[in-house]
């Protein structure tokens, strides 16, 4: 068991190096136009106070609650702040609420045996949640890990804070019904906290639902093989060609017998009649009609189809190999 432990935090440790490596600190805050975003590290807050990790979080919370508000700030944390079980999460949410309690787990705040180190939480602490809304004083706080949405409204001593957990982008992370938040910050700061103006205004974007889209493709290829393998031969061309070729040598052979002789009303309306007749005959003649399709035998008429149905499989193939690829390495794992 100790074994485990040591290898898995070796794991975690060797993640945060590779994380710092490309993105940065862990704990940050910035500034877009006058509003002020506080992102911390939720994943440690709760883990073991004497801990490295655990330490610097609150280190930097508490750097942030000393320093002069200048700006209304945000707080964006992955893990969602405390809430309790069958808390309503709004009309946004499609899947089923997760509560602190488990039946599998008994606890969603999972700790290795020692006690200290957290090794999975759904949610952070109550304690740790009123103590980030007290020190940071957000007017609004931003979360993620669940991959719905849900809308809450937390109690601080400075007021309620609003808080609302973003669903995730892609489908293929449990959610068929993908979104992302479109959020604007004010370019002023408001003159006090009564002002009719909101420092920061927000606007849930549902995306289009991926798998009707996937199920329309699929619907669309089988009707493409369906159309290519049981389409019409093409036997009406076969008969105009047979026709146009027979008029074409009956008005020749008109044509020479004419020579420079003038030919009587009389005599032209026999001619059109027979032309009239032989084109027709041509036409309906059994034979005539039978000689094109002995000549294409079945086994070559199918082999010709089955060729043009792989020609256009690999066309369809070739244009979609991108979204057969993301499919296909939709998780990447350095």
């Amino acid at each position: 068991m100790w074994f485990v432990i040591e290898s898995y935090l070796l794991y975690v440790n060797q993640a945060i190096t590779r994380y710092k490596k490309e993105f940065g600190s862990l704990n940050y805050r910035f500034r877009v136009g006058q509003v002020e975003f506080i992102a911390i590290d939720a994943q440690a807050i709760d883990g073991n106070p004497q801990g490295y990790m655990a330490s610097s979080t609150r280190a930097f919370v508490k750097n942030v609650s000393l320093d002069i508000q200048s700006y209304p700030r945000v707080l964006l944390t992955h893990i969602p702040l405390y809430r309790q079980d069958k808390t309503d999460c709004g009309p946004n949410r499609k899947s089923e609420i997760i509560n602190q309690f488990s039946i599998l787990l008994f606890h969603r705040i999972v700790r290795f045996p020692d006690r200290r180190e957290i090794a999975y939480q759904n949610y952070i602490t109550e304690e740790s949640s009123k103590y980030l809304l007290d020190s940071i004083q957000p007017v609004l706080v931003l979360s993620g890990h669940d991959h719905d949405q849900c809308d809450v409204v937390h109690k601080s001593k400075y007021g309620p804070v609003k808080e609302h957990t973003v669903g995730t982008i892609s489908w293929q992370q449990g959610n068929v019904y993908p979104s992302f938040m479109l959020l604007s910050a004010c370019d002023f700061v408001p003159s006090n906290t009564s002002s009719s103006e909101k420092p920061v205004l927000t606007q849930l974007c549902f995306l289009p639902v991926q798998l009707h889209i996937y199920i329309c493709y699929l619907s669309l290829f089988v009707l493409t093989v369906l159309a290519l393998l049981l389409g019409p031969a093409g036997s009406m061309h076969l008969v105009k060609k047979a026709s146009n070729v027979s008029v074409t040598s009956k008005s020749e052979k008109i044509s020479v017998e004419r020579g420079t002789t003038v030919i009587r009303p009389t005599a032209k309306k026999n001619i059109s009649q027979e032309l009239e007749v032989s084109v027709n005959a041509d036409v309906f003649d059994p034979m005539a009609k039978t000689l094109p399709r002995a000549s294409k035998s079945w086994t070559k008429l199918v082999i010709q189809r089955l060729v043009r149905t792989f020609r256009m499989l690999t066309i369809i193939a070739a244009v979609n190999v991108p979204i057969y690829m993301l499919l296909l390495f939709k998780d990447w794992i350095d």
